[in-house]
């Protein structure tokens, strides 16, 4: 080596640095928006994403790339991650190396954090990697658990390469009662959980939280099928550490499912929870429940923050539709006008409803339905006191019309 040349010196310092470059890109999201790393994501994970990254699609070099901007509640191991990203964006190695071994420190049972540091180990050497977790010749016994590493860190990698911008809204968010301060939107194609602030103008995101779904997927149909159910839930009680076993973690959060639209539909099942994790557990795959959505215990103890019970609407979607936000406020007036015109004409009393104390939410799964939830009133402006009511609108070509109304909890 001392005898080479400067040029040839030169030449494979940076064929070595293109080397790491393009091998480290490999476990990084593309800004086109919508490819799951390399070969080991799922069908799920497959699907097209919905929304654009925050900033500029990436040229392929790592200048181009930068973290987006983030929501100031991040969950520790969230953070972490995405700072050991940001290094491995700036072709910084060592430093995330660095980073990844302290985040093991901390928590010596986050397994991806293993895979990450595997891989990374690879790279600073001049090796290339083809996968996420790219460990060769791993022992049959060990490719499920494997499989399912491979598969948490390529959701969690999404999470931090493509998330909606500030100009984005979630269309299934349509309004809020007053008394509503957030909402909890789940998409279980991305494996996050969302919490939006309600506040005017629009909602406004407060942070996201990696969850697992059901072994066998999403939108429930049956007892025991493994499934997570889809559509719009309250949280009936809070079940402390105290009241549970290990099985559930810190904190519990059942759900009313099955809500008024599922037993219309014949759904059947029972004791659909947001909850914790074992205690000697970080995370769990993105499919790895019998139905319930799964956060770790220091997240779910961070979502308590947002909760009240009986009053914080739950929607879990395959997919969340951002749009962007002067698309969400024009279909926000039209379907307020509707339902003004609705509570204007209507000529049974139970029909009407304080137009201030109401929410609106798309139904997930169906095709243009929504959700109103209401104080029974007979003035717009009475105080939220008397029974609530559920209904349920479809639209049928350009017309809504109400297709279900029942007693709310």
């Amino acid at each position: 080596m001392l005898n080479m040349k400067p040029g040839r010196i030169r030449k494979l310092f940076i064929g070595k640095r293109k080397t790491l470059r393009m091998a480290a890109l490999s476990i990084l999201l593309s800004g086109s928006g919508g490819q799951a790393l390399a070969q080991v994501a799922t069908k799920d994970l497959a699907k097209p994403v919905k929304y654009q990254p925050s900033e500029a699609e990436s040229s392929g070099e790592w200048s181009d790339i930068s973290p987006p901007n983030i929501p100031f509640d991040r969950p520790h191991i969230d953070a972490e991650l995405e700072k050991i990203y940001k290094e491995i964006a700036a072709s910084k190695l060592d430093k995330a190396i660095d980073r990844v071994n302290s985040l093991i420190n901390q928590f010596p049972n986050f397994r991806v954090a293993y895979l990450i540091r595997g891989d990374l180990y690879t790279l600073r050497s001049g090796k290339g990697i083809s996968s996420v977790g790219d460990v060769r010749n791993a022992p049959l016994n060990k490719m499920t658990a494997l499989a399912d590493l491979r598969e948490e860190a390529v959701v969690r990698l999404r999470a931090y390469r493509i998330r909606p911008n500030t100009n984005q809204l979630p269309r299934e968010l349509v309004q809020l009662k007053p008394d509503q301060r957030y909402a909890i939107l789940v998409d279980t194609v991305r494996s996050r959980l969302f919490i939006y602030e309600n506040v005017l103008p629009t909602p406004r995101l407060i942070t996201d939280f990696y969850i697992s779904q059901g072994k066998a997927g999403a939108n429930k149909t049956r007892e025991g099928d493994n499934k997570t159910p889809l559509g719009v839930y309250n949280i009936t009680e809070l079940l402390p550490k105290q009241k549970l076993s290990d099985y559930y973690g810190n904190l519990a959060l059942p759900l009313d499912y099955p809500n008024e639209w599922d037993k219309r539909e014949g759904r059947t099942g029972h004791g659909i929870w947001l909850h914790g994790i074992p205690s000697n557990q970080i995370s769990t795959p993105p499919k790895a429940s019998e139905g319930c959505v799964v956060l770790s215990n220091a997240d779910i103890e961070k979502l308590q923050r947002y909760v009240k019970v009986g009053n914080t609407p739950v929607i879990i979607t395959e997919n969340i539709n951002f749009i962007a936000k002067n698309i969400w406020q024009s279909e926000r007036a039209d379907i307020m006008k509707m339902l003004t015109a609705a509570r204007e004409t209507t000529s049974n009393p139970k029909h009407k409803y304080g137009f201030g104390h109401m929410s609106v939410l798309r139904y997930p799964s169906q095709n243009d339905m929504l959700v109103v939830n209401f104080d029974m009133n007979t003035k717009s402006n009475q105080k939220s006191s008397g029974p609530k009511r559920q209904q349920y609108w479809q639209k049928e070509g350009r017309e809504w019309r109400m297709v279900h109304e029942a007693q709310a909890g």
